[in-house]
């Protein structure tokens, strides 16, 4: 409900112009706090600096988290370690998107913009990353078309592979990075005896996942799925879906894996979430939940490829909002992600979806006259 009626209706009630302002001074403050949060993270990785340690020992889960560098992850000071990506991605899409402004100290979002990168590079997150390539896509194709005219199929797929062509650049950027932080940081030999031989694997998290490649999600997945009837038309609800599951199903492995490895969290009423945004909300919301949020994203989409279609030459506040959107709506897929989630990436997600959506409004329309007049 703060999502839908604060944040992402929030293009609708003030002006644009107010909007951006209010954004930008935002955003900067952001940017400093998250900045430094993530140099700080990034000099423990080059100092092979890693520990564990109890988060909040206020609260009912007292199970400790990884910080720092450890099993060839940046842990950093974050927890947890896929949201804390997610943000550096927007803020990383965000700070690209303070750059191309004219205006003063412009120079200082470059800066930014690579300590956001690295710090993507060094936590590991395969999503993350997997978002990045696809919005370095996006990007491309509708900024290069933008600067076209008389747009037909023969130039639609001159853009479309030179964006591939840039998206493959991007991923192979990122295996780049890895490597090179990983020798330089094995160089600078700046922490423990562990980083005297130079070794450009230490990024590598082959040995951690052990030919698990989807870290457990399959498994995860599947058991949420086989108890699909039990959703229902309202499901088992946001916050109280892990204590029933446990209840009435200990024996399949979302719970048992949590009551064996990580006992005090599974004290805690923890059992392994769903790592799916969309099946969070199919298991808390029922068929009545997933129908509603599938229509409303068909709907959305329908409405954005229409804009896109009409308006050749897009506004950097509108494809910038709308890469913030993607990369929502695709660790989304591999996290709790967007929905019925109290952070930083989902206050990010609806805000630029309001924007993304106000701007698809067509012309003459009640609320865009609202806008306007305000």
């Amino acid at each position: 409900i703060l999502n839908f009626s604060l944040f992402y209706s929030v293009s609708t009630r003030i002006a644009k112009e107010k909007w951006i302002k209010t954004m930008d001074f935002y955003l900067n403050v952001l940017f400093l706090i998250w900045g430094i949060a993530c140099l700080v993270s990034i000099a423990q990785f080059f100092m092979n600096i890693g520990y564990t340690y109890v988060i909040n020992p206020l609260s009912k889960d007292v199970s400790v988290a990884r910080q720092g560098f450890l099993q060839n992850r940046l842990f950093g000071i974050f927890d947890p370690i896929n949201h804390a990506a997610y943000i550096s991605l927007m803020l990383f899409i965000l700070s690209i998107f303070e750059f191309r402004k004219k205006i003063k100290f412009r120079w200082v979002y470059p800066i930014s913009s690579v300590v956001f990168f690295m710090h993507i590079v060094l936590c590991g997150s395969r999503s993350a990353g997997i978002s990045l390539v696809v919005c370095s896509f996006i990007s491309f194709f509708l900024f290069y078309r933008n600067r076209l005219e008389n747009i037909n199929f023969k130039k639609n797929v001159m853009v479309l592979a030179l964006s591939v062509c840039f998206m493959v650049v991007v991923n192979y950027s990122l295996k780049l990075s890895s490597t090179g932080l990983s020798y330089l940081s094995s160089t600078l030999n700046l922490g423990s005896e562990t980083h005297l031989e130079k070794n450009p694997d230490i990024l590598n998290r082959e040995d951690d996942l052990k030919g698990n490649f989807s870290n457990n999600r399959l498994d995860i997945w599947k058991d949420y799925l086989n108890i699909h009837q039990e959703f229902g038309a309202i499901g088992l609800s946001p916050g109280n879906y892990m204590k029933y599951i446990a209840k009435h199903h200990p024996d399949l492995y979302i719970v048992e894996y949590i009551k064996t490895n990580f006992p005090k969290k599974f004290a805690a009423g923890s059992i392994y979430h769903t790592h799916n945004g969309y099946l969070k909300v199919f298991v808390s919301t029922g068929y009545v939940g997933i129908l509603t949020l599938v229509a409303f994203l068909i709907l959305c989409l329908k409405d954005s490829f229409i804009y896109m279609k009409k308006n050749l030459h897009l506004s950097d506040l509108y494809v910038f909002s709308f890469l913030i959107v993607v990369s929502g709506l695709i660790s989304a897929i591999f996290d709790q992600g967007i929905f019925f989630m109290e952070n930083t990436p989902s206050f990010l997600f609806w805000l630029f979806a309001g924007m993304v959506m106000n701007s698809c409004i067509s012309e003459g329309s009640p609320l865009e006259k609202m806008v306007v007049s305000e």
